[in-house]
Formats: C-alpha cells, structure tokens, sequence
C-alpha cells in the first residue's frame, strides 16, 4: 500500500483514513543557514526524449528540526506546540525558517495514537506489512531550486561558495600519495573534477546568479 493516498498537507488529517501503521512523532519544520550550501547534480530535461542529463548545481542545504516540547524553548500547550520562540531565535541567529503553512512541504499522516509527519519527498509504503521510506533525491533538489527561484531564500554569496570549495580541494591532498592505488587515483580524479565544475559554476554565479539558476 502506498500512504500517499492518505497524507494530508500541513492541516490535521480528517476523515476515516487508514492508519498507518508507526508511533508518532513530532511536527517540523525547515531551515537554511545562509553559510551552508552544497554542490550536487540535478536532472535537466533535454530538447528530446531520451536526452536528460545530470547537471552539477550549488544548492542550499536545508535542515529539519522537530519540535519537540521542551527542547530548544519549545513549548505545548495541551496539544498544541508552540515554537515560534525557537523560531524567533533561528531568525536573530541567521537563519531562514521556512514554514509549512507557508510553502507546501508537509505530509501528516493519521497513525497508532496520533500523526506522523513526514516531508513530501518521503514516500512511505506498507510492503509485506513493513513500512519503507522512499526518498526522493531530485523533487528535493528542485524544491530547493524553487525556494531560490522565488526569493524565498537569498542567492548564494560567491565567497560562501568560494570557501566551501577550497575545503573540498583539501581533500585531493589525501589521495596524491596514494595515487598509485587505481581505486584512490579514481576518487582523487572524482573530488578533482567536481571540485573544478564548482569553480566554473561560481564564477557563473558572479557574472548573473539568476542566469546561472534559471537554465536549470
């Protein structure tokens, strides 16, 4: 059975759904720290069936926080879980908080003795009576593509990226004196090869961010 069916967005769950068959857990919400961003691929459609290909793309990392009473000044009253302390805090640190009642990435599903909450690029299945989690890399990588696109988060500082990339070139170091080894000359040659492509989208990235991300 796939859950899909009977996830609801960010709204409480109504109706006479199944259930689906895990422990509760807490609700969440997502971040960004304006410092953290990463460097991974992304599929883009070609001109003709058959010709998409993976694409590098520096893109924000986003991160969950569960809120979870009592920790980090979370509170609940009753039923109700208040974190907009938390989230003030977040915003005074720096940070972007991205709501769910703002930007539709949350699925709640009726489970044993409450809700499950899970974002939309999880897809839960019963197989066999277990339930597994499917994870969604690509409609990940596009949400966070649309957060930029549409201003919900700001565009990369070129010196943001610049640093995070001179930290992935350190890591060619470990592999020079053990080049000889087909194996670690096959990773040192991966890290050196992404670590070029970052450089060359950085400076994209400075000649016009948004036509960097709009060919995307």
């Amino acid at each position: 059975m796939d859950y899909s069916t009977i996830a609801q967005p960010w709204a409480a769950p109504s109706g006479n759904a199944p259930v689906l068959p895990m422990r509760p857990n807490n609700s969440l919400f997502l971040k960004h720290n304006p410092r953290n961003w990463i460097f991974e691929q992304i599929t883009v459609a070609g001109k003709k069936k058959g010709d998409d290909k993976a694409e590098w793309i520096w893109l924000p990392e986003i991160q969950t926080e569960y809120e979870r009473p009592g920790v980090n000044g979370i509170r609940a009253q009753g039923s109700v879980v208040d974190s907009s302390g938390r989230q003030a805090q977040l915003a005074r640190d720096g940070w972007k908080v991205i709501l769910p009642n703002e930007i539709d990435y949350l699925r709640v599903y009726p489970c044993n003795g409450g809700r499950y909450y899970a974002t939309k690029f999880v897809k839960l299945e019963n197989i066999a009576g277990d339930v597994f989690e499917t994870y969604d890399r690509e409609e990940f990588a596009r949400f966070r593509l649309g957060l930029l696109l549409n201003n919900v988060i700001k565009m990369p500082h070129p010196s943001i990226l610049e640093k995070i990339r001179l930290r992935r070139a350190r890591h060619i170091d470990r592999y020079v004196r053990q080049q000889h080894i087909p194996e670690l000359a096959a990773k040192m040659h991966k890290v050196q090869h992404e670590v070029e492509a970052m450089g060359k989208a950085i400076e994209a990235i400075k000649a016009d961010v948004r036509k960097y991300y709009g060919q995307f």
